[in-house]
């Protein structure tokens, strides 16, 4: 329950609203049809541009930090999951190019471990 307190305090509540605002925002689809490329490398261009890239990496480390729990089994698996399962997976398929061009420079991918851990232990509804 800690992480779901940690899920609406400042830092990761206002990386949450400032995508969320965003992609809400019609600026976010004048953006895109500007940006060049497939839909992936197009959100990344729009992400970079409007300087969302810091909210981005918030998020993952915050999922990171969740998955690492789990694994150490000190986060209960069905109540993790049912709290935040939608939200990694989001988070990845989203932000799915942007994780990739990070992997190149760091040698580590932020969305992927989350979100395979979540993909494959959480019990499907």
């Amino acid at each position: 329950m800690e992480f779901q307190t940690r899920f609406g305090q400042t830092d990761i509540l206002n990386s949450r609203m400032k995508l969320e605002s965003y992609w809400l925002s019609s600026e976010s689809q004048d953006d895109l049809s500007q940006a060049i490329g497939t839909a992936g490398e197009k959100i990344t261009e729009v992400v970079f541009k409007r300087k969302l890239d810091g909210s981005v990496f918030i998020l993952a480390d915050f999922f990171s930090q969740v998955t690492t729990c789990l694994k150490s089994e000190l986060c209960h698996l069905r109540t993790t999951c049912a709290v935040f399962r939608n939200h990694v997976v989001a988070l990845r398929n989203t932000y799915f190019d942007i994780f990739k061009k990070w992997e190149k420079r760091w040698g580590e991918n932020l969305g992927e471990g989350p979100y395979q851990y979540f993909s494959t232990r959480c019990p499907k509804d």
